[in-house]
């Protein structure tokens, strides 16, 4: 659906900027990350989870930029990032999910 629909997702992550107070903006930084990951535009990507990251230490946003770092090929730091999210995750599924991850990359 985010293929057939780019330029719509993009109009509503500009407004999310002008009708949010900018102490909000955070929401549309997420927004930003995810279209950045969706449309292959890791270096945009990184900044935007590093940002979120500096600010919330929240388990998908690690294991997010994990994800980002298999992109690129650099299996240790997914690894490291992987493992940071595990330790701090409290919802089964994305244990698993993690898990597995940490299985592949470790290979």
């Amino acid at each position: 659906m985010f293929n057939n629909n780019q330029n719509i997702v993009q109009s509503t992550i500009q407004q999310c900027f002008t009708i949010l107070a900018k102490e909000s903006h955070d929401i549309c930084d997420y927004g930003n990350a995810g279209m950045s990951l969706a449309t292959g535009n890791m270096p945009q990507a990184k900044q935007y989870l590093d940002a979120l990251i500096a600010k919330y230490n929240e388990p998908y946003l690690l294991h997010a930029l994990g994800d980002y770092y298999i992109t690129i090929k650099d299996n240790a730091l997914a690894y490291q990032y992987y493992q940071k999210a595990l330790s701090i995750s409290n919802n089964t599924d994305e244990k698993a999910i993690i898990s597995k991850k940490l299985l592949e990359t470790n290979q």
